[in-house]
């Protein structure tokens, strides 16, 4: 006799949906990054180089599929810790600093001196900057992109994404 599957919760399905996904983009990622390696053709390397982005794309788009299932079903789940201010902007910054050097477009970030460290999730607060960001330098041509923070008079914490390119409707 067949004994009766267990029903799995939603978050096992979303995990097991995100390791479905997840395992061969990242082999498909970690195989291009081997190619990369290798002696290559200029035009080869322009490939591989438009396979990487192309992946690692995708891979953002799946965890940002599984993130949308996850805040959904209320199982998101925050990692809180000190978070130096600073380094969250210049690391954005310096991720985006190509593709916008590719366009001919500045990205710069600021925040008031002495802000510090304050409690959050940095993954979380890195993606929500980088998407904001990305958007910006990808609708920009001509210019640049501004990442700041600042306190606002109620004492909460500001993060402003400010571009030269067409803008969205209000």
């Amino acid at each position: 006799p067949q004994r009766p599957r267990r029903r799995q919760d939603s978050a096992e399905q979303q995990a097991a949906l995100s390791h479905e996904f997840r395992t061969p983009l990242n082999g498909v990622l970690g195989m291009t990054r081997l190619l990369e390696g290798t002696g290559l053709t200029a035009e080869q390397q322009a490939y591989v180089a438009a396979l990487k982005e192309s992946g690692e794309h995708l891979l953002g788009l799946v965890n940002d599929v599984l993130d949308f299932a996850r805040l959904g079903a209320g199982k998101l789940e925050l990692r809180l810790a000190p978070l130096e201010v600073e380094d969250i902007l210049r690391s954005v910054c310096e991720l985006l600093s190509p593709r916008a050097q590719e366009k001919g477009l500045e990205v710069a970030w600021s925040a008031p001196a002495g802000l510090g460290k304050i409690h959050a999730d940095e993954g979380r607060i890195r993606q929500i900057l980088l998407n904001f960001a990305g958007n910006a330098v990808k609708f920009t041509q001509a210019g640049g992109v501004h990442i700041s923070a600042g306190l606002r008079p109620n004492g909460q914490l500001r993060f402003s994404v400010e571009d030269t390119g067409p803008g969205v409707d209000e």
